[in-house]
């Protein structure tokens, strides 16, 4: 494994592991370059559901969080 940054893991098996705590959000966010509407976008939700991610107050689902490894793998991470 090699870290990369505090965003993130890969693997041998090109997988992103990704930190899907609240500020692991926010930094995979920040590491993309995106703002809360941006990601929102990308993802299909609305920017109150990244804001609340990013609070701790819900989380992504799976089908987010594919989406957001897809994101990472295709910026280079």
């Amino acid at each position: 494994m090699t870290f990369i940054g505090e965003v993130f893991y890969t693997t041998c098996m090109d997988t992103v592991l990704l930190d899907t705590t609240p500020a692991g959000l926010k930094r995979i966010r920040t590491f993309l370059e995106l703002t809360q509407k941006a990601l929102a976008g990308l993802l299909g939700v609305s920017e109150w559901t990244i804001h609340r991610w990013e609070r701790g107050q819900g989380k992504p689902g799976l089908l987010h969080l594919r989406e957001l490894n897809r994101l990472v793998r295709d910026a280079g991470g």
